[in-house]
């Protein structure tokens, strides 16, 4: 803040009257006393100016007489990205749930402003994480923030003592197969209330799940819970694929949420991945499910040789069949010890699954609205990974088993049947 200059007293007085003295002496000439009060006059002028220019600084920075001062809604005149427009320093916007986590990197956070309104309104434009991060401004780094994990943590959690907010759990956990509905299963879920957040395949979790136990897990968990005001929002996760391997961790974090394990006929999931691959189908390539083959982990070599196939010169039908089983089994064997927590579900009849078990009663949360029930037939109509409005969804079970070469049937047969069928007869 600007302050005028305090000038040194002397015994002579002001400024002005010292003026005087040294050009008069005794008596005053009128030319001399008019001289007098002209640099009197000057001396007013110049402190009343430097006190005006303080005064001015500071009344801005208060904002007291600006013309939006006592308005806390006005339009600012500039159009910011929502990042900027929120208020305090980052830990208190992640405290007050107006960041997201989005990223883990060691003992850092990546902390951004989700638009969650913008993928509820249509969950098959923005299918994954990737796509909302995106769509929400957050691959820019102006609008994230790098935060020590602990620092987040303790900041949420002593909010919530403050303000009196109780965390809550997620509502539910969806586990899949891969390539067999659960896109849907989670778009379902995004339209059934316009209280509802789904993550759909998000970054920070598996990053947990490898980078610490389960207190981290649930802590990192807790942190994409909090909404606006610190307070839980009905949040459910849709993870990948690959971290039905996790269960252990993750339901060990949290053993209280119910969770559904989705999955499909065998020759349909393995011709989902192997369309445009090598290996018997069109195109050249390696399919998701056959990407760690130069690497095989322990459960994929212990599947592949009680099939009698060597785990280092497995076809691609072979080590794809291989990696489901593996995912399929863990679902299996925790679903049947989940004492009803768990639940496996097929992809035949989802949609109306969804509406009528899963989301009301399984995931608990009481009777959809009919807007939630309209909302689900409609995502069910379209293509679940669109990433374009209104990508009619054509049914195409009978052609992919029309298509499958004998490797493909083999190979499902050999590791993906028999545990298809318990999983029916435990479904139902």
């Amino acid at each position: 803040m600007l302050r005028p200059k305090k000038e040194k007293p002397s015994p002579g007085g002001p400024p002005s009257h010292r003026a005087v003295r040294r050009r008069g002496g005794g008596a005053q000439s009128s030319g001399s006393f008019s001289a007098g009060l002209m640099l009197m006059a000057v001396a007013f002028c110049l402190t009343f100016f430097l006190i005006y220019i303080s005064g001015a600084g500071w009344l801005k920075s208060t904002g007291i007489g600006s013309e939006t001062a006592g308005r806390t809604n006005a339009t600012p005149k500039v159009k910011l990205s929502a990042s900027t427009k929120l208020s305090g320093t980052p830990l208190e916007r992640i405290a007050s749930g107006q960041l997201n986590l989005i990223k883990l990197s060691g003992d850092k956070g990546t902390f951004c402003t989700l638009d969650f309104k913008t993928h509820k309104s249509d969950p098959s434009t923005y299918p994954m994480f990737r796509d909302l991060v995106k769509v929400s401004g957050c691959e820019n780094a102006k609008n994230t923030f790098v935060v020590n994990l602990d620092e987040a943590f303790k900041a949420a959690r002593d909010y919530d003592s403050r303000n009196g907010i109780t965390a809550k759990p997620p509502k539910g956990f969806v586990f899949h197969e891969s390539r067999c509905g659960s896109t849907l299963a989670a778009n379902s879920l995004a339209v059934a209330s316009e209280d509802f957040r789904v993550y759909s395949e998000s970054a920070p979790v598996p990053s947990a799940v490898r980078g610490g136990g389960k207190n981290f897990v649930r802590d990192v968990i807790y942190l994409m819970t909090r909404g606006p005001g610190g307070k839980s929002e009905p949040t459910f996760f849709k993870f990948q694929s690959i971290m039905s391997l996790s269960m252990k961790q993750i339901l060990g974090a949290y053993p209280e949420v119910p969770w559904i394990f989705v999955y499909r006929e065998p020759v349909q999931v393995m011709m989902s991945h192997l369309k445009g691959a090598g290996g018997g189908t069109r195109g050249a390539g390696t399919p998701n499910c056959a990407r760690a083959k130069s690497n095989p982990g322990k459960e994929v070599s212990e599947v592949l040789r009680g099939g009698q196939q060597n785990p280092k010169h497995a076809s691609n039908e072979m080590f794809c069949a291989a990696h489901l089983s593996t995912l399929c089994n863990e679902a299996l064997r925790r679903a049947r010890n989940s004492g009803g927590l768990g639940k496996l579900v097929n992809y035949e009849g989802l949609v109306e699954k969804m509406k009528t078990n899963i989301i009301p009663k399984h995931f608990n949360v009481g009777s959809l609205t009919s807007k939630g029930l309209s909302r689900i037939d409609e995502i069910g109509g379209v293509y679940s990974k669109a990433r374009k409005p209104g990508k009619i969804w054509v049914e195409d079970s009978k052609k992919k088993e029309e298509q499958a070469s004998n490797t493909v049937m083999e190979a499902s047969d050999l590791f993906l049947k028999r545990q298809y069928i318990e999983m029916l007869k435990e479904e139902n």
